[in-house]
Protein backbone atom coordinates (compact mmCIF):
# COMPACT_ATOMS: atom_id res chain seq x y z
CA UNK A 1 0.00 0.00 0.00
CA UNK A 2 0.95 3.27 -0.73
CA UNK A 3 1.99 6.06 1.98
CA UNK A 4 0.73 9.48 0.45
CA UNK A 5 2.85 11.84 0.82
CA UNK A 6 1.78 14.85 -0.06
CA UNK A 7 -0.39 15.50 -2.75
CA UNK A 8 -0.03 18.83 -4.72
CA UNK A 9 -3.30 19.63 -5.89
CA UNK A 10 -5.13 23.26 -6.76
CA UNK A 11 -4.35 25.97 -8.75
CA UNK A 12 -0.95 27.23 -7.77
CA UNK A 13 -1.43 30.50 -7.48
CA UNK A 14 -3.73 30.31 -10.39
CA UNK A 15 -7.98 29.84 -10.66
CA UNK A 16 -9.68 27.63 -12.50
CA UNK A 17 -10.79 29.97 -15.32
CA UNK A 18 -7.14 30.47 -16.02
CA UNK A 19 -7.24 27.39 -17.37
CA UNK A 20 -5.49 25.68 -14.68
CA UNK A 21 -3.95 21.73 -15.32
CA UNK A 22 -6.47 19.25 -13.70
CA UNK A 23 -4.07 16.71 -13.66
CA UNK A 24 -0.13 15.65 -12.77
CA UNK A 25 1.85 16.02 -15.87
CA UNK A 26 -0.70 18.85 -17.91
CA UNK A 27 0.16 22.55 -17.15
CA UNK A 28 -2.91 23.29 -19.26
CA UNK A 29 -2.71 27.09 -20.23
CA UNK A 30 0.41 27.86 -18.19
CA UNK A 31 0.19 31.20 -16.90
CA UNK A 32 2.61 31.41 -14.57
CA UNK A 33 1.88 33.66 -11.18
CA UNK A 34 4.35 33.06 -9.37
CA UNK A 35 6.13 36.51 -8.83
CA UNK A 36 9.45 37.88 -7.37
CA UNK A 37 11.98 34.73 -6.89
CA UNK A 38 9.01 32.04 -5.57
CA UNK A 39 7.81 28.76 -6.73
CA UNK A 40 3.92 28.70 -5.04
CA UNK A 41 2.04 25.61 -4.98
CA UNK A 42 -1.06 23.57 -2.75
CA UNK A 43 0.29 20.92 -0.56
CA UNK A 44 -1.73 18.68 1.25
CA UNK A 45 -4.75 21.52 0.83
CA UNK A 46 -2.33 23.83 2.52
CA UNK A 47 -0.77 27.17 0.55
CA UNK A 48 2.73 25.93 0.14
CA UNK A 49 5.42 29.07 -0.73
CA UNK A 50 9.20 29.33 -1.39
CA UNK A 51 11.36 31.82 -2.12
CA UNK A 52 14.36 29.88 -2.31
CA UNK A 53 14.21 28.40 -6.05
CA UNK A 54 17.05 29.44 -8.37
CA UNK A 55 17.56 27.97 -11.97
CA UNK A 56 20.98 27.34 -12.91
CA UNK A 57 23.05 25.62 -16.36
CA UNK A 58 23.14 22.02 -15.79
CA UNK A 59 25.43 20.69 -19.09
CA UNK A 60 22.95 21.00 -22.06
CA UNK A 61 20.15 21.73 -19.85
CA UNK A 62 19.00 23.55 -16.69
CA UNK A 63 17.57 22.85 -13.35
CA UNK A 64 15.05 24.16 -11.12
CA UNK A 65 16.14 23.85 -7.10
CA UNK A 66 14.62 25.11 -3.90
CA UNK A 67 15.95 24.78 -0.45
CA UNK A 68 13.90 22.95 2.17
CA UNK A 69 10.87 24.41 2.89
CA UNK A 70 8.32 23.03 5.26
CA UNK A 71 9.54 19.64 4.83
CA UNK A 72 9.82 19.77 1.22
CA UNK A 73 12.65 20.80 -1.25
CA UNK A 74 12.76 20.33 -4.96
CA UNK A 75 15.60 19.45 -8.15
CA UNK A 76 14.06 19.57 -11.38
CA UNK A 77 16.09 18.56 -13.86
CA UNK A 78 15.48 19.82 -17.74
CA UNK A 79 17.29 18.63 -20.63
CA UNK A 80 15.62 18.06 -23.49
CA UNK A 81 12.47 19.54 -25.20
CA UNK A 82 9.61 17.68 -26.55
CA UNK A 83 10.86 18.09 -29.80
CA UNK A 84 14.24 16.54 -28.50
CA UNK A 85 16.77 20.04 -28.47
CA UNK A 86 18.60 20.41 -25.90
CA UNK A 87 16.73 22.24 -22.51
CA UNK A 88 19.39 24.90 -22.21
CA UNK A 89 20.10 25.83 -25.99
CA UNK A 90 16.44 25.98 -26.61
CA UNK A 91 15.41 28.45 -24.19
CA UNK A 92 18.53 30.36 -24.78
CA UNK A 93 17.68 30.61 -28.66
CA UNK A 94 13.92 32.13 -26.83
CA UNK A 95 12.03 29.16 -28.48
CA UNK A 96 8.95 29.80 -25.98
CA UNK A 97 6.72 28.49 -24.42
CA UNK A 98 8.94 25.38 -24.17
CA UNK A 99 8.04 21.93 -22.75
CA UNK A 100 10.33 19.86 -21.23
CA UNK A 101 8.60 16.29 -20.16
CA UNK A 102 9.62 14.96 -16.46
CA UNK A 103 9.51 11.48 -17.04
CA UNK A 104 12.87 9.88 -16.99
CA UNK A 105 16.51 12.03 -17.92
CA UNK A 106 16.41 10.37 -21.25
CA UNK A 107 13.46 12.12 -22.70
CA UNK A 108 13.45 15.17 -21.52
CA UNK A 109 14.24 15.55 -17.97
CA UNK A 110 13.23 14.71 -14.11
CA UNK A 111 11.87 15.55 -10.78
CA UNK A 112 13.26 14.26 -7.50
CA UNK A 113 11.16 15.40 -4.22
CA UNK A 114 13.23 15.17 -0.78
CA UNK A 115 10.21 14.87 1.58
CA UNK A 116 10.93 14.58 5.33
CA UNK A 117 9.82 11.15 6.58
CA UNK A 118 9.70 9.56 3.25
CA UNK A 119 12.36 6.72 2.70
CA UNK A 120 14.24 8.28 0.74
CA UNK A 121 13.82 10.69 -2.38
CA UNK A 122 10.86 10.90 -4.49
CA UNK A 123 11.73 11.12 -8.58
CA UNK A 124 8.77 10.87 -11.36
CA UNK A 125 8.77 7.09 -13.43
CA UNK A 126 9.84 6.67 -16.98
CA UNK A 127 6.60 7.28 -18.71
CA UNK A 128 4.86 8.63 -15.96
CA UNK A 129 2.83 12.30 -16.12
CA UNK A 130 6.15 15.16 -16.00
CA UNK A 131 5.84 18.26 -17.57
CA UNK A 132 8.14 21.20 -17.18
CA UNK A 133 6.41 24.54 -19.46
CA UNK A 134 9.07 27.69 -19.53
CA UNK A 135 7.11 30.53 -20.51
CA UNK A 136 10.11 33.21 -19.46
CA UNK A 137 13.58 33.13 -19.85
CA UNK A 138 16.05 36.01 -19.52
CA UNK A 139 19.78 36.42 -18.36
CA UNK A 140 18.62 36.88 -14.65
CA UNK A 141 15.38 34.96 -14.22
CA UNK A 142 13.36 32.15 -15.55
CA UNK A 143 9.48 31.67 -14.92
CA UNK A 144 7.17 29.03 -15.86
CA UNK A 145 4.48 26.02 -14.46
CA UNK A 146 5.44 22.24 -13.25
CA UNK A 147 3.59 18.99 -12.54
CA UNK A 148 4.22 15.95 -12.07
CA UNK A 149 3.97 12.60 -9.95
CA UNK A 150 6.88 11.03 -8.07
CA UNK A 151 7.69 8.02 -5.90
CA UNK A 152 10.66 6.18 -3.95
CA UNK A 153 10.82 2.28 -3.94
CA UNK A 154 8.95 2.52 -0.69
CA UNK A 155 5.56 3.40 -2.58
CA UNK A 156 6.11 6.96 -0.83
CA UNK A 157 4.08 9.37 -3.42
CA UNK A 158 3.95 13.04 -3.95
CA UNK A 159 1.44 14.73 -6.99
CA UNK A 160 2.56 17.89 -8.00
CA UNK A 161 -0.92 19.16 -10.08
CA UNK A 162 0.02 22.12 -11.11
CA UNK A 163 3.15 24.71 -10.18
CA UNK A 164 4.31 28.17 -10.68
CA UNK A 165 7.89 29.57 -10.71
CA UNK A 166 9.41 32.74 -11.03
CA UNK A 167 13.12 32.08 -10.09
CA UNK A 168 16.37 33.91 -10.38
CA UNK A 169 19.28 32.34 -12.59
CA UNK A 170 22.43 31.70 -10.70
CA UNK A 171 26.32 30.06 -10.85
CA UNK A 172 25.89 26.64 -10.26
Amino acid sequence: MRQAIGRWMGCVGLSAAAGCAAKAGDTGACAPEAAGGTLVATVDGAAFSTATPSVQAAGAGFQLVTAPEDGVRFTIVAQLTTGGEPALAAAEAGALPLEIPLTTGEEGGFALAYVDGAAGSLQTAAGGPGLLTLTAWSAEAAAGCLSFTAENDAGDTIAVETGSFDAPRTAR
